[in-house]
């Protein structure tokens, strides 16, 4: 990884853009995933197509469980096949896919709470997280992969592919992936940490940066300017 924590949040939009645009075509230590399609290539599904499905998705259906199950399931990151795991594929979470297939209200009384425009406060995020955290079958990412394909603008999820390199980057402030009992107190803590590695990120000039208007390309990322994030820290294994 050639890109440390200060670099990141202090990069302007152009360096931002420059540098999620510089990872379409990255070559994967695993060859199933490679080359990565961040804009997309020979008619593979890609980033941005993942990415402006979910906000059209969640833009017509505000309510989760009135989503149209296979929409509910493009959201939850478990209706892609093996080759399309952009922002997470939580197609071996069997308790969480059961809830998004058969309960998805349980899901949705915690992620309807999440506005689908406008501001997202540290408080609206740590309440879904403490909701959706008590859920049995839901962990760090399987929350974070909704949350951030309904709200990619602000929040990235936070997976297994991702994490040793966000690890290697942002250290202490990376929030920890894995829950041992999800006690109140643990909920409380990881909450805690994913709010603090965030609001690192909002504080990034790119993140602060208007919309741009022109070339599209700049204008998709921008709108998933922080779940674009994980474009750069994927690493599946081999």
């Amino acid at each position: 990884m050639s890109i440390n924590r200060s670099q990141i949040t202090s990069w302007s939009w152009a360096q931002f853009a420059q540098y999620i645009q510089s990872q379409n075509g990255r070559i994967l230590n695993n060859s199933k995933y490679s080359p990565l399609p961040v804009f997309g290539a020979r008619g593979r599904w890609s980033y941005v197509d993942e990415l402006k499905a979910c906000l059209n998705d969640f833009a017509r259906f505000p309510q989760f469980a009135k989503m149209p199950l296979d929409k509910r399931k493009r959201a939850a990151g478990t209706l892609s096949p093996d080759t399309d795991r952009w922002f997470g594929w939580m197609g071996a979470a069997g308790r969480f896919m059961s809830l998004v297939n058969n309960y998805p209200e349980k899901l949705g009384q915690w992620l309807d709470a999440i506005p689908s425009q406008g501001p997202l406060t540290s408080t609206d995020i740590t309440q879904y997280l403490h909701g959706m955290l008590t859920l049995l079958g839901v962990g760090l990412s399987t929350a974070t992969r909704l949350l951030a394909m309904k709200r990619p603008d602000y929040c990235m999820p936070i997976t297994t592919p991702n994490y040793q390199k966000l690890q290697l980057v942002f250290g202490q402030f990376c929030p920890r992936l894995r829950l041992s009992n999800k006690s109140a107190n643990e909920i409380h803590d990881v909450a805690g940490q994913y709010v603090t590695f965030l609001s690192q990120i909002w504080s990034a000039p790119w993140w602060n940066a208007p919309v741009p208007q022109n070339p599209s390309w700049e204008h998709d990322i921008w709108l998933g300017r922080v779940a674009m994030l994980d474009t750069i820290f994927y690493h599946p294994e081999g």
